[in-house]
C-alpha cells in the first residue's frame, strides 16, 4: 500500500473533504483526489462517495480510517525515535490530563520541560473525560486510579489520601471536635466521590464512621474546596489539594478515609514505541512527584530547587 496515498486519505477524511484538506495542508486538491483514487484502485473498494455537493465516507473507508491512524502514528513514532537517537528529543508530544491536576501542576512542569527540551512541541489538554489515546492522537494520559484495560502501560507516579476536612467555624457550629464520634455531618459532595457512604476513617489507631448529609453537589474538586473554605460544610478531599489549607489553619483535618488511596498514573499504549520525548516527560513526572514518599505540594517547588 502506498503510504503517501494512505496519508492523503486520512487527511481528507479528517478535514471532511478534499477542498478543506487541500487548504489545510497546502496540497493541490487534484493531487489528493488522484492519490485517494489510486488507493481505491489498489484495494478494489470505494472509500469515499463524492459528488459536487456531497462527501460521504463508506463503511470500508471508515474501517480503513480507524486502522490507519494508529498505524501511521506508530510509523511516525519509529521515525522520530530514529531521528532523535543519540540526540535531544524532538517532535510533537501530546498529553491528556484531568482538569484539577493539569491546572494545579502541569503549567510549571510544562515550563520546566520546555527549558530542558526546547525542540519538543508539547501540548497538554485538560479534560475530565477518558480520552481515546490512539483515536484522538495522544501520546499518553494522566489518569486517576489507572486504566481498566490491558492495552495500556501504566506507571503510578504519586499517591494521595482522601481526608475529611471542614472550616473551623463549621466544625464549631456542628459541635464537632477531633477525635470524632460516629455522626451525621453536613457535607459538600463531589459528583464522583470514590466511595459510597457511610465513610470509614482512620485517625492514628482510632477508627470511626461518618454518615454524610449532602447540602450541595459540585462537579469539580476545586469548587468543592472553595465551598468548604467558605464554610458550606464538611467534605472529603485529597490531601494534595488541602495540605496548605490544613497547615495554615484554614481547614481542620479530622481523619483519612480508611483503606482508600488515590493513585495518579501516566498511561500510554503498550503497542506504541515510547519515544525519547515521552520518556523524558515520564522521568520528569517521577522526579517531581516522588511516589509514596509525601503528598504532592499544592505549590510545587521552584525550578531552581528542582534542579
Amino acid at each position: 500500500m502506498d503510504l503517501n496515498a494512505l496519508q492523503s486519505f486520512v487527511v481528507v477524511v479528517t478535514h471532511g473533504g478534499f477542498a478543506a484538506a487541500a487548504r489545510a495542508k497546502g496540497i493541490p486538491k487534484s493531487s489528493l483526489s488522484r492519490r485517494v483514487h489510486d488507493l481505491e484502485e489498489k484495494l478494489g473498494v470505494r472509500l469515499i462517495d463524492r459528488t459536487s455537493r456531497t462527501f460521504r465516507v463508506t463503511v470500508e473507508g471508515s474501517e480503513l480510517f480507524e486502522r490507519a491512524i494508529p498505524a501511521l502514528s506508530g510509523l511516525q513514532e519509529v521515525e522520530q525515535a530514529l531521528l532523535s537517537k543519540g540526540g535531544e528529543p524532538t517532535g510533537r508530544l501530546r498529553i491528556a490530563a484531568p482538569t484539577l491536576f493539569g491546572n494545579f501542576y502541569l503549567g510549571r512542569l510544562a515550563a520546566r520541560y520546555y527549558a530542558a527540551y526546547p525542540k519538543v512541541e508539547l501540548e497538554i489538554v485538560v479534560s475530565d473525560r477518558t480520552v481515546d489515546l490512539l483515536g484522538e492522537g495522544f501520546d499518553a494520559a494522566i489518569r486517576v486510579n489507572g486504566p481498566d484495560t490491558n492495552d495500556l502501560v501504566q506507571l503510578v507516579f504519586a499517591r494521595c489520601r482522601m481526608q475529611l476536612v471542614a472550616a473551623p467555624a463549621v466544625a464549631a457550629r456542628a459541635g464537632v471536635r477531633s477525635p470524632l464520634k460516629r455522626c451525621e455531618l453536613p457535607t459538600v459532595f463531589f459528583d464522583n466521590f470514590p466511595v459510597a457512604p457511610p465513610w470509614r476513617f482512620a485517625d492514628g489507631k482510632r477508627k470511626f464512621e461518618v454518615a454524610p448529609r449532602a447540602v450541595m453537589r459540585l462537579s469539580t474538586l476545586a469548587m468543592v474546596r472553595d465551598a468548604v473554605l467558605e464554610g458550606a460544610g464538611f467534605s472529603l478531599l485529597p490531601d494534595t489539594l488541602v495540605a496548605d489549607d490544613i497547615a495554615s489553619g484554614a481547614l481542620v483535618h479530622f481523619g483519612d478515609l480508611d483503606g482508600v488511596d488515590v493513585d495518579l498514573s501516566i498511561v500510554h499504549p503498550s503497542r506504541r514505541l515510547v519515544s525519547r520525548r515521552l520518556q523524558a516527560f515520564i522521568d520528569m513526572l517521577v522526579e517531581t512527584f516522588p511516589h509514596g514518599k509525601k503528598p504532592l505540594p499544592l505549590r510545587p517547588r521552584s525550578i531552581e530547587a528542582d534542579r
